[in-house]
């Protein structure tokens, strides 16, 4: 049974309103699963370049340890070379 003219004509506005929230939600839904989409396609791309840069660390850091013992052999050559020239 449908209501009668005089109920429509009363609640209109407020079924209006409800159908304006209902469609400003919507939106936002859709909004904050297209911010989270992106949101994880930027945070993926920063997973990626943190373990780049961990990479560039370590092997920085193994450099850095040749470099450490090649000049403590220099330096044991120059303590040998310099106790040959003072003898």
């Amino acid at each position: 049974m449908l209501p009668d003219w005089e109920t429509l004509q009363k609640t209109w506005p407020l079924l209006a309103a409800l159908a304006a929230l209902w469609a400003r939600l919507e939106v936002a839904r859709a909004l904050g699963r297209a911010a989270s989409v992106q949101n994880a396609a930027e945070l993926a791309r920063l997973e990626t370049r943190v373990e780049t840069m961990d990479k560039a660390a370590q092997n920085h850091a193994v450099q850095l340890g040749r470099i450490e013992e090649a000049l403590k052999g220099v330096g044991h050559t120059l303590e040998r070379i310099d106790r040959k020239i003072g003898n």
